[in-house]
């Protein structure tokens, strides 16, 4: 998974009946400015698609990525230009997209995806490189370029923004690397959030981190009543809990401060395989 899409915050949880509320998040990277929008919030159930949709196209790129760009240059010294220069494409269906993202096969289950779909393609994002001679400079994509659903869902063509791309392809330190079978173990919007925002977390690492910030990572405006803070601590408080039972992470509370660290990776492993999205 691309770092720069994760940390941006562009994923929360919410009611039924929020989702219709615009997206517009900006988020800053040294001299990168990135800013993503789109007319509808995007969810956890829309998460847990694009990171199936990224697994699936990094195990198809470890045998034979489409690269419609020229091959990586590892020592592109221009960000800018380093990010914005590759797209990767991907041939799958919802079925495989449901089973990665851990759905069951259920009769919403396709309706569900293609929906998730149709709102990463809504979903842009605009980069501009920061400072006095280039201020002027932007580039504009949507998170998923191509879209293309035939046959009831038996045959899906995608392809991603370069932010994504680039990860997929594994280079330069600009992923994260999600376990989807740990992923899959998680059950809530919440744990899923979490698990995703807590990656500054290093394997084998611990990190201090406060409930305010919690709520933060979850949730995308400030409760508006007390009974909603409450709940919301409730539900931050099960979601460290399931992260704690299922993927043994440590959770520790001690003056209003969580201590969380991530267990160390027991296997050496590389950016593409097939139980990962970089």
């Amino acid at each position: 998974m691309s770092r720069h899409l994760a940390h941006a915050g562009i994923v929360h949880s919410f009611k039924k009946g929020e989702r219709d509320q615009p997206l517009d998040v900006q988020y800053r990277v040294n001299d990168l400015q990135f800013h993503f929008v789109s007319p509808e919030l995007c969810g956890g159930d829309d998460w847990r698609v694009l990171c199936a949709l990224i697994a699936l196209a990094t195990a198809e790129n470890s045998k034979s990525a489409d690269i419609s760009q020229p091959a990586l240059d590892t020592e592109e010294t221009d960000n800018f230009a380093r990010l914005l220069r590759h797209t990767v494409s991907l041939k799958t269906n919802y079925a495989e997209i449901a089973r990665e993202a851990g759905y069951a096969p259920e009769s919403g289950t396709p309706f569900r995806i293609r929906n998730s779909l149709k709102r990463w393609f809504a979903t842009s994002v605009f980069v501009e490189k920061l400072g006095v001679s280039s201020s002027l400079d932007v580039e504009g994509h949507h998170i998923l370029k191509e879209l293309k659903a035939r046959d009831q869902g038996e045959k899906v063509e995608l392809s991603f923004c370069p932010i994504l791309s680039i990860a997929i392809l594994g280079v330069g330190g600009e992923f994260l690397r999600v376990d989807m079978t740990e992923f899959r173990r998680l059950t809530s919007d919440v744990s899923r959030l979490l698990h995703l925002r807590l990656h500054w977390i290093n394997q084998g690492k611990f990190g201090r981190v406060g409930m305010d910030v919690l709520m933060n990572y979850a949730y995308k405006d400030d409760a508006p009543t007390s009974n909603a803070i409450k709940k919301r601590r409730q539900a931050v408080r099960e979601a460290l809990e399931e992260l704690r039972k299922n993927l043994n992470w440590t959770v520790e509370h001690t003056d209003r401060v969580y201590r969380i660290g991530r267990p160390p990776r027991m296997t050496k492993q590389t950016p593409a395989t097939s139980s990962t999205s970089s």
